[in-house]
């Protein structure tokens, strides 16, 4: 299926013109992960109480950039280093991000509050476009869900863990996610089965 999408994303970094003020997070800890530290990550939803915290352990600047703009890889346009990231692990940079929520913030800020985040600290530069292209649909098949509802729990926070090993190759873990947001986590999670085109 071919659909002109909306939002598609070309990436620049630079300084940045002054532009409205956005919200923020109260305070935010941006870090590059040890080389070789790449058998765990955890990439969370963007639905996090006001006065929470935001984790991202582990990923790489583009998926940390599809989680803000909620985007595919085929929605990221940008230098060849960003929009066509090498496998090799070893000259993989990741990043580990812990920022705070406002107590008075809503949850629909949140992502503009990752988008300020990454221009203040990577000088990104955002400019949008629309373009024709594939899409992937991400629906009920015919012999019903077969996906488990989540099962509340304290101690973990909704969102996908990926760990990578060499007995089973990579195994991803979501827990507590709408199908909108799985639909978005598998574009990062197993970006070589949709080089094609984003999922909705």
């Amino acid at each position: 299926m071919k659909l002109a999408f909306p939002t598609s994303l070309l990436f620049a970094f630079a300084a940045l013109a002054p532009a409205q003020v956005r919200p923020e997070f109260e305070v935010a800890s941006a870090k590059i992960v040890p080389p070789g530290n790449s058998t765990e990550s955890y990439m969370p939803t963007l639905d996090i109480a006001p006065g929470g915290t935001l984790h991202i352990s582990n990923r790489r600047l583009d998926e940390i950039i599809m989680l803000a703009y909620n985007i595919g890889v085929k929605q990221l346009s940008g230098p060849r280093w960003l929009a066509e990231p090498t496998t090799d692990p070893s000259v993989v940079t990741r990043y580990e991000i812990v920022a705070k929520v406002p107590s008075d913030a809503k949850k629909d800020q949140i992502p503009q509050m990752l988008q300020k985040l990454l221009e203040d600290r990577c000088k990104l530069q955002v400019h949008r476009e629309s373009r024709t292209m594939q899409t992937y649909v991400l629906g009920v098949g015919k012999g019903g869900l077969k996906l488990d509802t989540s099962v509340p729990n304290n101690n973990r926070m909704p969102g996908c863990a990926r760990v990578i090993s060499g007995e089973v190759g990579a195994a991803a873990d979501c827990y507590s996610v709408t199908a909108a947001q799985l639909a978005q986590q598998l574009q990062s999670l197993a970006p070589g089965y949709f080089r094609d085109g984003p999922i909705v």
